[in-house]
C-alpha cells in the first residue's frame, strides 16, 4: 500500500476509511486452468489471513443517510428501488 507523508496506510476520505495500493500491470484470463484457481483460491485464503487495522471503525454508513435526497432529486441515473 501507499504510506501517506505522515506514514499511514489508512487515511479517512468524506467520513470513510480508505487506502491506495500500488497499480499492479496485469491482464484479464478468461479461462483458467485448475492450477490457476487453486494459486487464486490460495492467495484469497492468503488475503483473508491479514488482521484488520486496530483503528480501523467496525460500521460505516456509506452515504446512506443521504440517499433519500438523491432518489428524491433524481439525480441517480435511472430506476432505484423501483422508482421511476
Amino acid at each position: 500500500m501507499v504510506k501517506t507523508r505522515n506514514g499511514d496506510v489508512i487515511v479517512e476520505y468524506e467520513g470513510k476509511p480508505a487506502f491506495l495500493k500500488k497499480y499492479i500491470d496485469g491482464l484479464v484470463e478468461d479461462n483458467l486452468s485448475t492450477g490457476m484457481l487453486l494459486q487464486l483460491g490460495q492467495a484469497v485464503f492468503n488475503l483473508h489471513e491479514i488482521p484488520v487495522p486496530k483503528d480501523l471503525r467496525e460500521n460505516f454508513s456509506y452515504g446512506l443517510e443521504y440517499f433519500e435526497d438523491v432518489i428524491d432529486s433524481g439525480n441517480f441515473g435511472g430506476k432505484f428501488w423501483g422508482r421511476p
